[in-house]
């Protein structure tokens, strides 16, 4: 039996990371990141570094690229609540319950076969199990 090459070994390890990161919404962190930066710089042209990273930040004054931030992450949370209504229920749930009067409760009667008791010995000797 050959051992796996450490190379592959890395790859699948890489690849199992990006596909958590993505899954957990690393994506959006990505590019919210990039507008960020692409705002300060953009912002730090026309104005003081202080008031470029104010405006960056304060949420008033988003590019079009954290526009389209938010609109995907809504549209993604839309697609999840979908997801889960349209899930089957696959649990049986009893329609109701049924009451029994405390007093009435010891005259409900026992089937016999309930009771039911052998009355045959087991065989002699205890039967033995085929070896195969």
């Amino acid at each position: 039996m050959h051992a796996m090459p450490r190379s592959l070994i890395k790859a699948g390890q890489l690849l199992l990371i990006l596909a958590l990161f993505a899954t957990c919404g690393g994506h959006w962190v990505v590019l919210q990141s990039v507008a960020w930066t692409n705002m300060l710089v953009t912002y730090s042209r026309v104005e003081p570094v202080t008031q470029a990273i104010e405006k960056t930040f304060d949420g008033r004054h988003p590019c079009v690229l954290c526009k389209r931030i938010v609109s995907g992450k809504g549209s993604e949370k839309k697609q999840d609540v979908q997801r889960t209504i349209a899930k089957l229920n696959l649990f049986h749930e009893p329609s109701g319950i049924t009451l029994v009067r405390a007093d009435d409760f010891w005259e409900q009667a026992v089937p016999d076969y309930w009771m039911a008791v052998r009355g045959d010995a087991p065989p002699v000797p205890p039967p033995r199990t085929a070896s195969v």
